[in-house]
This record gives C-alpha cells, sequence and structure tokens, in this order.
C-alpha cells in the first residue's frame, strides 16, 4: 500500500509536507488548517467588537447623544455581517491530488501515491498549477540566458488520468517528454532556483485560499479610520461646546450691567437722573 501526503499549512516541515493519515478520508487531514481558520474568524470578530465597545465608550463620555457613533456602529455592524456571508459562502473547499508517482497494483493498475492539497475549487487539469504559480512571473523568459524554469516529473500525473496500466505506463515512460514550464526565469543551466512541485502545489493552493485574511485588514482598516472620524467629530463638538459657554459668560456679564434711578431735589421740584451702574459680584 502506497504512503500518500498532505500539502497544508498545518505540516512543520520546511516544504509544508505531511505524511497522510490513511485511515481517514483525504478531507479529514486537514481538520487542523480549519480549526485555525475558525481561531482566525474569532479574533476577528473580538477585534470588531473591542473597537465598537472603544468607541462608544469615547462618545459616552464626551456626547451621549452622538449621531455619528450610532451611524458608525450599524455601519461596522453591516460590514461585519457582509464579510461572515462572503465566508459563509466560500469557505467550502474540495480536496484536491496530484499523483506524484506510479506504482505497480494488482492486475497490472496503476498505484499512485498522492499528494492531497485544498482550494475552492480544484483545477480540472494539474498542469493549469503551473499558470496559476504567484511568484515572480515573467512570460518573456524563453528569451532569457537559460529558457524558463520546467518541471518535467508529470508522466504518472498524466498517464494515470488517461488509464493506461502500469506495464504500459512503464514502456511510455522511456521516451516520454512532457513537461510543465513556469514563466520564471532560469537563473543557471541548472535551474537551482526553480520550484519543485511541492512548492508550486502549496504556493498555489495557499495562495487562492488565503483571500480572507486581506478582507479582515480592509475591515478593521476602515472601522479604526471610523474611529478617528469619531474622535476628530468629538472633539470639534467639544471646541464648540467650549466656545457657546464662553459666550454665554460673557452675556451675563453684561446682563448684570443696569440703570440706577437718583432723586434730586431742585426747588420744589423732584427730578430723576438715570445713571448706569455696575453689578460686581462679591468673593
Amino acid at each position: 500500500m502506497s504512503v500518500n501526503y498532505t500539502l497544508s499549512d498545518s505540516c512543520p516541515s520546511q516544504n509544508h509536507l505531511c505524511v497522510a493519515n490513511s485511515n481517514l478520508d483525504p478531507a479529514d487531514n486537514f481538520r487542523e488548517d480549519e480549526l485555525n481558520y475558525e481561531i482566525d474568524r474569532c479574533i476577528y470578530t473580538i477585534s470588531c467588537m473591542v473597537m465598537l465597545s472603544f468607541t462608544g465608550l469615547l462618545c459616552h463620555y464626551t456626547n451621549k447623544k452622538n449621531v455619528f457613533y450610532k451611524n458608525f456602529t450599524i455601519l461596522s455592524l453591516l460590514i461585519i455581517a457582509l464579510i461572515f456571508l462572503i465566508d459563509g459562502l466560500t469557505m467550502g473547499k474540495e480536496t484536491c491530488l496530484f499523483p506524484r508517482w506510479c506504482h505497480e497494483g494488482s492486475d497490472d493498475q496503476i498505484i499512485p501515491t498522492f499528494y492531497f492539497y485544498q482550494m475552492h475549487e480544484c483545477p480540472r487539469y494539474n498542469s493549469w498549477l503551473a499558470d496559476d504559480y504567484p511568484l515572480a512571473k515573467n512570460y518573456e523568459c524563453e528569451s532569457s540566458e537559460y529558457g524558463c524554469c520546467e518541471f518535467q516529473e508529470i508522466g504518472c500525473d498524466a498517464f494515470y488520468h488517461e488509464g493506461y496500466t502500469y506495464s504500459r505506463y512503464v514502456s511510455l515512460m522511456d521516451h516520454y517528454d512532457g513537461r510543465w514550464q513556469l514563466s520564471v526565469d532560469k537563473q543557471d543551466a541548472e535551474g537551482s532556483n526553480c520550484p519543485t512541485i511541492e512548492e508550486i502545489i502549496y504556493q498555489v493552493s495557499t495562495n487562492e485560499k488565503n483571500n480572507h485574511p486581506l478582507l479582515y485588514l480592509y475591515t478593521i482598516t476602515a472601522m479604526i479610520i471610523m474611529c478617528l472620524c469619531i474622535v476628530c467629530n468629538i472633539c470639534v463638538v467639544k471646541e464648540e461646546y467650549e466656545k457657546t459657554e464662553s459666550d454665554d459668560v460673557e452675556k451675563n456679564t453684561t446682563s448684570r450691567k443696569g440703570l440706577r434711578l437718583s432723586v434730586i431735589p431742585s426747588g420744589k421740584k423732584v427730578e430723576t437722573k438715570r445713571e448706569p451702574v455696575t453689578m460686581k459680584e462679591s468673593v
């Protein structure tokens, strides 16, 4: 019985390659990845709640009737709900396989050693992995000094999917010249900088799955910006309040100024005279 392998973030090896548990369904070998994903979702949710609580406290102790905070909370909750909706619609993953090596089985059948990996949708042909390889693309690498990087050990993948027998596979491999070409410049004749098939599969599958942390980052950044807007809004309101309070004090001081009625005897007539007077507060 051949040994199969998984390629995932949870594998501690340098090339992210681990021996798959043959007693489990291939998809069950990725449970740790799913757990890590759920932990990321929890951290994201807690971060958003902390941000909302912090801005709520700011508004409570400065302006209890801050409509801006109310709008901020509603908008933030809608964004969080949208992110979780996107996650719910796209969190389903398929477990893909790549026949790495072929062995002889009973009745001249091909028994491959598989590499298992996960994507939202498995490529129809494994050769598409080379086209989707995300690093250092140069579509004019054929004109470079050493040409493009290539991966030649694809015979097992090709003949297994064609349904050939093992003996037929062996006879054809003597003349098989199939290869994947990557849009990566070779730095020397040996192609020492070229990625291995393990690196290609890992990079493509990881790049395809890890779009959610970027969405989380955008969301939290947007919330921080809105939080700063709230702080600025509070500062403006406070400045206007202090200005209004200063104007009220000035008006109260002015209103304390009045007129004093004086009685001045003049012969048989009594004359009255109004004089301005300023009221001073006692200390």
